[in-house]
């Protein structure tokens, strides 16, 4: 059964932003978060929450996401809660650049399969499995910025059945 997601407010954001990465698969709601990378230009999604992947899959089917955003928000790279810390673990550790993370957006965008891993993300140096950063310093450190940041209501509604 589908979330129908609804826009984060500020607060909820700036308090999301000063969680590190690992803290947020714990998000009681699915939440979706689209990043820019300022210096590109390029988005990636990211689907956090104890339900993720219930989440990203009914965002992708709500009628609030489909009226509310581009064709070309479908298109963008898809990352997980796990990329996402490897991502963190990578740039706090100074292994993974804005070019870097450029690179896998345009990996994941040719190949759906290809998953970003902390040992990738690390290019083979040992570092600690857990990132210490917030998200808000893994994003100042990338020069990116979250453009949305939606939430699910905690309501579960049944989504129509195209005939």
């Amino acid at each position: 059964m589908p979330y129908p997601m609804i826009p984060l407010e500020a607060s909820g954001l700036n308090e999301l932003v000063s969680l590190p990465p690992r803290v947020l698969a714990g998000l009681p709601l699915p939440t979706q978060l689209t990043l820019r990378l300022n210096r590109t230009g390029q988005r990636l999604t990211v689907h956090l929450g104890e339900d993720c992947a219930t989440g990203a899959a009914n965002f992708s089917q709500s009628k609030f996401s489909q009226s509310t955003f581009s064709q070309s928000t479908f298109s963008q790279s898809t990352f997980s809660q796990d990329e996402l810390e490897a991502i963190a673990l990578g740039v706090e550790h100074g292994r993974t650049s804005t070019s870097d993370v450029a690179f896998w957006i345009e990996s994941k965008a040719s190949d759906a399969s290809f998953i970003v891993t902390s040992a990738i993300a690390l290019d083979g140096v040992p570092a600690p499995l857990r990132s210490q950063w917030s998200l808000g310093e893994v994003l100042r450190e990338l020069d990116a910025s979250v453009v949305e940041a939606h939430v699910a209501t905690g309501e579960v509604h049944e989504l129509p059945q195209a005939a």
